[in-house]
């Protein structure tokens, strides 16, 4: 069975030493035995749980909650619940980042009402559809076909639009209960 040294590991993961050292002081990643001259070794199964620490880590999870995660038992519906629940908070990051955004980018072009700055929004598209003849059921059908074939760029072109979150929710939940 193969034992990794904490050097290997961190130039395997492109991990800094410290930061392997901090995982083990936490409890997080624990060797699976120390040499005889005092090396920590990890087992293929804490490079496995390394491997996962990272992916967690990439979304921006904690590493409280990861190390929740990681206890046995953890049921794969709480993971899935935590990873809904940050993909909702990055988009909501998002769509206040986009309103900023729209107000820097009225600022610079000298628009007054920096409150309504908008590159498009939700009037002008529901307009320009109506004027391409498109009626209302017509509009719904293209939420829901847009939420079902790519979610999150749905979530993001309502963002774009200047719905708020709420809005954006209830839209995407509607259209996905649509037939």
């Amino acid at each position: 069975m193969r034992r990794w040294t904490i050097s290997h590991l961190a130039k395997e993961f492109n991990l800094s030493r410290s930061t392997l050292l901090y995982y083990d002081a936490i409890g997080l990643l624990k060797p699976a035995e120390r040499s005889a001259s005092g090396y920590r070794l990890y087992s293929e199964a804490m490079v496995e749980r390394l491997r996962h620490i990272c992916a967690y880590r990439e979304t921006g999870m904690p590493l409280k909650e990861i190390a929740r995660l990681l206890k046995c038992g953890t049921p794969p519906d709480a993971v899935q619940k935590f990873l809904r629940d940050r993909l909702r908070a990055i988009n909501s990051s998002i769509l206040f980042l986009r309103a900023q955004q729209r107000v820097v980018m009225a600022m610079l072009t000298g628009r007054r009402d920096t409150a309504k700055a908008s590159l498009c929004d939700r009037e002008v598209f529901v307009e320009t559809l109506r004027k391409a003849g498109l009626s209302g059921e017509d509009m719904r059908r293209f939420h829901e076909v847009f939420e079902k074939s790519a979610p999150t760029a749905h979530q993001d072109f309502l963002g774009f639009l200047g719905f708020s979150t709420e809005e954006i929710d209830r839209l995407r939940e509607q259209a996905s209960t649509l037939h």
